[in-house]
């Protein structure tokens, strides 16, 4: 039950990151092979078996609007954007870009796709309400949501039978109980991929910095990841740091005097902060964060001490050819220059309509919610345009007391000459996550 416990305040950590969520060795040198003990996890140096081909990119082929003669089929994003926790606008404009980019070819088996989007606001009640809207309005399923709460909408969504399907970050026990939620996003292993590449890098005296919200229980999961990898133990060294951003420049210090690399586990706008008061004491760790939160702009504004850090993903690179479409979208439907499509937010909600319009079409009838979950629950191999073989059909996934991941892999960039540039190392944490 302590390890149960640990690992639900981690999720809320890093839902707060999104979520949904250090210079050691020289700082141009690649992450080294996996070591050949029984601990390491499984790790490759290519991209997974490539998806499926999709349809044609937007760049090949002319945008030419297609009359569909069907029904629409409506689904719904769920998102905070009137929020005080955080917005993310991005999600919105995801799911109205893939909108638009599958109804210029004809929809979804000749149905128009209709997008509804509805602001969550980082409330339990909000949130509920757009799943009662979701209900009234026939929605077939709801697509690549972040909220930070959705332990009263899961239960509507559950009732009424319709899917929740491809969520990046998901927050709350009652979303990884759901029998309806089908959870793209690793997130979840982060933790354990962080001690690994860390290793891998050479790190001798790693710092973990957590919020101190949640300090105790993620301290306890990184001795779990130690024991597992055979690394650290008493050589770590823990910061805790307080939740609302300000002021970091005790806690950075504190870091710097401590250790050769630092893991930030904390939000964007935290990440930002600290990274400044890293630079005011003039610490020199190499970083490691996570995707969507150390980005190109964190880069750009402390390149000299950013360069060779690892952002750490749930989802390649936006670089990816898997993204083609996407990034051709982006620019053909006039997606907001500074949006942040780069992060688990932004790739997760394309991720989870292109496997939307993937499942819905192989459906012999009517699209509707129950022929959709019927057919969502049937996929015992589930190839993902970015890589992952999913079995969505699992009652129980990879991960024990979360029985709604499916997904524990990840991915690694690193920072060169302010360019987020991936590795190409895809590390499937689920051997170190079962043994915690």
């Amino acid at each position: 039950m302590k390890t149960k416990r640990i690992w639900m305040m981690l999720i809320a950590v890093l839902a707060a990151m999104a979520m949904v969520a250090s210079a050691c060795g020289s700082d141009d040198d690649a992450p080294a092979a996996a070591v050949a003990t029984t601990a390491a996890p499984v790790v490759t140096t290519a991209a997974p078996e490539a998806a499926p081909e999709e349809v044609g990119t937007v760049a090949d082929q002319p945008a030419e609007e297609v009359a569909a003669s069907l029904e629409p089929i409506k689904v719904m994003t769920i998102a905070p954007i009137d929020s005080a926790k955080s917005s993310y606008q991005n999600i919105f404009d995801g799911a109205t870009l893939y909108e638009q980019y599958i109804n210029d070819r004809g929809g979804v088996g000749g149905h128009p796709l209709e997008v509804i989007t509805c602001d969550g606001k980082g409330d339990p009640n909000e949130a509920a309400a757009c799943a009662r809207k979701a209900v009234d309005e026939g929605v077939v399923a709801i697509l690549g949501h972040f909220e930070f709460d959705m332990s009263v909408a899961m239960p509507i969504l559950e009732e009424a039978g319709i899917a929740v399907l491809g969520s990046c970050c998901p927050v709350k026990p009652a979303e990884f109980a759901s029998p309806v939620n089908f959870i793209f996003g690793s997130t979840n292993a982060m933790q354990h991929a962080v001690t690994y590449i860390m290793n891998e890098d050479g790190c001798e005296s790693p710092v973990f910095a957590y919020l101190d919200l949640y300090t105790d229980y993620l301290t306890a999961l990184a001795e779990q990841s130690f024991a597992h990898f055979g690394v650290y133990g008493d050589n770590a060294k823990f910061v805790s740091v307080p939740a609302t951003p300000g002021d970091f420049t005790a806690q950075a210090a504190e870091a710097a005097d401590s250790g050769d690399c630092i893991w930030l586990s904390m939000s964007a706008a935290a990440q930002g902060a600290f990274v400044a008061a890293m630079k005011t004491v003039g610490a020199d760790m190499r970083i490691y964060g996570a995707q969507g939160n150390l980005t190109s702009v964190v880069a750009e504004a402390y390149p000299e001490l950013t360069e060779g850090s690892v952002v750490l993903n749930a989802y390649p690179n936006l670089v990816d050819p898997v993204w083609d479409e996407y990034r051709a979208s982006i620019v053909e439907y006039d997606g907001p220059e500074d949006g942040n499509w780069n992060s688990l937010s932004g790739l997760g909600v394309w991720a989870a309509y292109v496997a939307f319009n993937d499942i819905a079409e192989t459906i012999d009838g009517d699209v509707t919610a129950a022929s959709f979950l019927a057919m969502v629950r049937d996929q015992d191999a589930f190839q993902t345009m970015w890589g992952p073989t999913i079995d969505l059909s699992a009652a129980e996934g990879p991960m024990p007391g979360f029985p709604r991941v499916l997904n524990l892999q990840i991915t690694f960039d690193r920072i060169i000459n302010g360019e987020l540039t991936p590795t190409g190392i895809f590390a499937d944490m689920t051997d170190a996550v079962q043994a915690g």
